[in-house]
């Protein structure tokens, strides 16, 4: 099994050949055309199935590498597979737009679990490796989708994209324009939203608990707005500089 994503301003790409022809139970994963996952146009699995009896179920998940572990970033779907002697299955008519939304994704190492088996509970799995690249084009897309919650326009990107890579603008002032910008305003976030929208937009994560209540202290403290204080903090923070190196982008 191939497998392939391919999406606006950024190419995910599997991380082994994982060819693979069960043999034993009768199921065949391939046939005439690779599987391709193309998430960001249909979140259509494509491929086809064979079995020497009657298909019953696939499952599905997808997990995130965080340290040396995966951990699941989706609810694992069962997909049942109907009808009297159905022994050949063509995963193009599956559609897992709740599973497979990979434009919603940060960069990183991902791996999807796959699962079939038939009416007599034979089956086969394996789990496919693909990682999410990092480069200015995924830079620029990440100020986007997590600071303005939308994909980019077409020219507000490449606008965006050649001030940065051109060097009219570095990732901080970018960064910081987006923060700044009428629309980010608009939002109108409370002070635990603003919080965690900059965890989100410029450093890729979740808060820990120490530095958002850290944070928090310093909005809710009554004499002013340090809003664009804390946000000098985390355009100047280590953790966001090794974020711009990894992208490939000038700090």
């Amino acid at each position: 099994m191939m497998l392939s994503v391919v999406m606006m301003n950024r190419k995910v790409e599997a991380k082994e050949d994982t060819s693979y022809q069960m043999t034993g139970y009768g199921i065949t994963i391939g046939g005439t055309k690779d599987p391709v996952l193309e998430s960001f146009k249909s979140y259509q699995l494509e491929g086809q199935i064979f079995s020497d009896k009657q298909l019953r179920n696939i499952y599905l998940s997808m997990e995130r590498k965080v340290g040396y572990s995966y951990k699941s970033i989706s609810k694992p779907v069962t997909h049942g597979i109907s009808g009297l002697r159905t022994r050949y299955y063509d995963l193009s008519s599956m559609n897992f737009t709740d599973l497979f939304k990979i434009e919603n994704y940060t960069p990183g190492e991902y791996r999807l679990y796959f699962a079939i088996d038939n009416v007599d509970g034979q089956g086969f799995s394996k789990y496919i490796y693909f990682s999410i690249g990092f480069d200015e084009r995924t830079f620029v897309h990440e100020l986007y989708r997590c600071v303005l919650d939308r994909e980019p326009d077409q020219k507000g990107f490449d606008d965006n994209l050649n001030a940065l890579t051109s060097g009219r603008i570095s990732a901080r002032g970018l960064a910081r324009a987006f923060y700044q910008s009428p629309e980010f305003k608009k939002k109108n976030l409370n002070n635990d939203q603003y919080v965690r929208q900059l965890y989100k937009g410029l450093l890729g994560r979740y808060p820990d608990t120490e530095g958002y209540n850290n944070w928090m202290a310093w909005l809710n403290r009554g004499d002013g707005d340090y809003r664009d204080f804390v946000l000098e903090q985390f355009l100047n923070s280590p953790e966001f500089e090794n974020r711009c190196r990894n992208f490939g982008v000038n700090y």
